[in-house]
């Protein structure tokens, strides 16, 4: 008999709340969608850190193994780049007697506003990288 009451009292309880668990959907779906879109825009400044990163490890090659010349280098690690602004992207290089060093700036603008606020940038994430290579005595 305790058995029917309880399951009696519970369809009740169901009957009387029929929006609640829209409610809570429509409460905590929000905070699911930012949180997902928080995420895909991580993905994206990931892969273009990697991207730049690549690129600036390939100018590194092509600084120790040719001439030393910064536009060409700068040329290379922007063709090892296609998919990123290239007005946003800054490359330097530098040599002394036996290190190439190339230096990339990228600054990443965020799609989502909530991102701006915790990683306490304005309005843009400035990725940076730099790679330095030994140059071969048989280049030097």
């Amino acid at each position: 008999m305790e058995l029917e009451s309880d399951m009696v009292t519970s369809s009740i309880a169901q009957r009387r709340n029929p929006g609640q668990a829209l409610l809570e959907f429509a409460l905590v779906i929000p905070l699911f969608i930012f949180a997902f879109i928080i995420f895909l825009d991580l993905a994206f400044m990931s892969s273009n850190y990697i991207a730049l990163s690549n690129a600036v490890r390939e100018g590194t090659r092509y600084a120790i193994v040719h001439e030393f010349d910064e536009v060409n280098i700068s040329d290379v690690v922007f063709q090892h780049t296609p998919s990123l602004d290239h007005v946003e992207m800054t490359v330097t290089a530098s040599r002394d007697e036996t290190r190439v060093t190339v230096s990339g700036t990228y600054n990443y603008h965020p799609i989502t506003p909530g991102l701006k606020l915790f990683l306490g940038e304005a309005d843009t994430v400035t990725l940076r990288v730099q790679s330095t290579a030994t140059i071969s005595p048989l280049y030097q």
